[in-house]
């Protein structure tokens, strides 16, 4: 009898089959049987799992037709001889200790399950810690499913646990339904007595486009919600004592289902509309609850994954319902427009008329800070807080408007009939300038040109313009709108983009300023040793990177390096009373890192004023190298390369860099700020 027998569901995985089973034969425990279970094949990974056998007599091989995982996993539990039982997904693998880990901790306790950490693992190479116990040591069944229900370091994954096998005696995963380990698992863990913890990530899960859970939304999507109801059901009646977390992590699920809903065609949308009504309706109830587990704090993948489809679904359901409401076939009731109302364009539309209207009757000049970004750019958020905070510095709150991009898309004949001469046009810097990004561009060339009797603030801005000649289309627009307002005071934040823009633009007040997250002041100088690299490295359309940085990545994985991918940019909305929290869990992420290597401008920022070694790469606009070139290049601790450096880079060199000259830094950034604030005020005073 084998210590562990190790199941293994296989369906058309013929490209990652060996590297499962080799992370297993390569394991350092060795008491341990392999059960292969083709449930029917049909890319040869059936002839391929015969093959592997006769390499070793540890592994045994089923056939059957197909079924889904679930009867193959119940195939594979049948024949099971080990004590224990362990679950790995054929396009999965683990690590090269688990078994002998898991091993140790059972000779130690003597519990019925274990529960270890997990990797996520992107494009097979960069691993990312994903959820993972916070502690070694025994907890009960019931703890355990608490935590499982709220992702505090685990979830219902079959794989990253290991099972005492005579706990499948009387359960086994349901047939034809979608996540059953949602299903069984909690079921298997309550009819344990005792618990074990391992706070390291064993399991590498892999993501592929084309897997079950990465696949789009239909009618088999809706398992996952039957089994959270099927969940909360039996907590109310069996454990209420802990039916706050099975409410979280029922709403949590209607969230995903709602979003799924409203990303796939419109007939979906209009066949489910009941899920996502009552879904609104609920989640606005359970909102306590949600924001209760939120805010715990205890697992940051938790928190985030939250956060976002909330954010994700809130805007999903304005513009879905925006198309559904086109349609004459499709009856609306009234409480789904009071619903659509509350949630969006209503609410915030009448709120800002509200405070335009108020802040109009109590004062006599207003500062309105128009079209600010509402799309998830961490940089871009974190300019808009500082420029805040300087206004603050210049005057009262109240004499502040701050009209987002989404509300101003509604408000522009309303505000150019409320915005007094007198009143002071403020638009956020960035890398705006130019027609890399034509839709920003134009908006500015709009706002000058409609407000020309207006004085108007421009706060740093990088120029780029792809062709430089009076021809391009959009820069002659530039150069007509400008020309029409000689009221616009101009930063710019490299010296390079100065001289362009003095240049082409004629009769502007063009001054050299910082870019405004150095006036920010939330930063805390912080080096640790995690032995984890922020990778921050642009996928649009500014990146001038080719495949020459995977080979960078590669070297840092071969190296013993964790890979955390930090998104500075994401699709979801945010909303002005998230914007601080958003940009500072971003932070956050930063200060967790040994070493940065980004190709963003703001990532550069951020790195530099914690003063964490930083690699930089250039992007397409140049903004960054103009950028580094006037600020950071003779500080050490941040390094400007191209493509040519990579194949010969040393990661422990850069890890151990230092910053020096951070005095002068500071100096020129207070002497900055100094001559921002003094414009700022004579321009309100004029």
């Amino acid at each position: 009898m084998p210590f562990y027998s190790i199941i293994i569901p296989v369906f058309n995985t013929y490209a990652f089959l060996r590297r499962c089973v080799r992370s297993i034969q390569n394991q350092s425990y060795k008491d341990f049987e392999i059960i292969l279970v083709d449930d029917g094949s049909t890319d040869g990974s059936g002839s391929l799992c015969d093959e592997i056998s006769y390499e070793d007599s540890r592994i045994v091989v089923v056939h059957k037709e197909n079924g889904g995982l679930s009867s193959a996993r119940n195939a594979g539990i049948i024949i099971a001889k080990g004590q224990y039982i362990c679950f790995v997904d054929s396009d999965d693998y683990i690590e090269p200790s688990m078994l002998m880990d898991v091993f140790e901790v059972l000779n130690r306790d003597g519990s019925d399950i274990v529960c270890c950490g997990r990797y996520d693992v992107y494009s097979n190479i960069e691993k990312i810690i994903g959820l993972i116990p916070t502690e070694d040591g025994i907890i009960s069944p019931i703890e355990c499913f608490s935590r499982m229900l709220t992702w505090e370091g685990m979830d219902f994954s079959a794989c990253d646990k290991v099972f005492k096998s005579k706990l499948f005696d009387n359960y086994k995963f349901p047939i034809g339904k979608l996540s059953e380990d949602v299903a069984v698992i909690y079921k298997i863990v309550l009819s344990a007595n005792k618990i074990s913890l391992i706070p390291k990530p064993l399991y590498n899960y892999c993501h592929r486009q084309d897997s079950i859970t990465t696949s789009s939304f239909s009618e088999r999507s809706l398992d996952v919600l039957n089994h959270a109801n099927d969940i909360l059901e039996f907590v109310s009646q069996k454990y209420p004592n802990i039916m706050s977390a099975a409410i979280y992590y029922r709403s949590t699920v209607q969230i995903c289902i709602v979003d799924s809903i409203l990303s796939s065609k419109l007939s979906n949308i209009i066949k489910y509309w009941g899920v996502i009504k009552s879904s609104i309706c609920e989640l606005d109830n359970r909102k306590e609850i949600l924001k209760m587990y939120g805010s715990k704090g205890n697992s940051e993948l938790k928190v985030k994954k939250i956060q976002t489809m909330q954010f994700k679904f809130l805007y999903s359901v304005y513009i879905y319902c925006k198309s559904i409401f086109k349609h004459s076939y499709y009856k609306i009731s009234t409480n789904i427009i009071k619903i659509y109302k509350k949630l969006f364009l209503y609410n915030d539309i009448l709120l800002m008329k509200l405070k335009i209207e108020y802040c109009r009757l109590k004062h006599k000049q207003l500062f309105y800070l128009l079209s600010t970004p509402y799309y998830g750019n961490v940089g871009d958020q974190a300019i808009i807080l500082s420029e805040r905070k300087m206004l603050l510095e210049c005057m009262e709150k109240s004499k502040i408007i701050e009209v987002n991009s989404f509300e101003y898309s509604f408000l522009d004949d309303y505000l150019k009939q409320k915005i007094r001469q007198n009143d002071v046009i403020v638009l956020d810097g960035g890398g705006n300038f130019g027609d890399t990004w034509p839709h920003t561009m134009e908006r500015i060339n709009n706002i000058v040109k409609r407000y020309s009797n207006n004085r108007i603030i421009i706060f740093p801005e990088s120029w780029f313009f792809q062709v430089n000649d009076p021809n391009n289309k959009l820069l002659q627009s530039t150069i007509d709108s400008f020309s029409a307002n000689k009221n616009v005071l101009l930063f710019a934040r490299d010296t390079w983009s100065m001289g362009e823009m003095k240049k082409w633009i004629n009769g502007v007040n063009i001054k050299y300023a910082m870019d405004m997250v150095f006036y920010y002041g939330e930063f805390e100088p912080r080096k640790v040793k995690s032995g984890v690299i922020g990778w921050c490295i642009r996928e649009d359309k500014e990146s001038a990177l080719g495949s020459s940085v995977d080979m960078l990545k590669s070297g840092a994985i071969t190296n013993g390096y964790i890979i955390k991918i930090i998104n500075n940019d994401t699709y979801m909305p945010i909303r002005k009373s998230q914007r601080k929290s958003y940009v500072k869990s971003i932070i956050d992420q930063y200060k967790d890192c040994e070493l940065i290597i980004t190709d963003r401008f703001h990532g550069m920022v951020f790195a530099i004023l914690l003063e964490i070694p930083c690699l930089v790469f250039d992007n397409k606009t140049g903004k960054v190298r103009h950028s580094f070139i006037d600020f950071a290049e003779n500080l050490n601790g941040c390094r400007l390369l191209s493509a040519d450096d990579i194949p010969k880079f040393d990661f422990e060199k850069a890890i151990n860099l230092n910053y020096v000259n951070m005095d002068k830094l500071h100096e020129k950034i207070r002497i900055n700020k100094e001559m921002i604030l003094r414009n700022i005020r004579e321009w309100k005073d004029k």
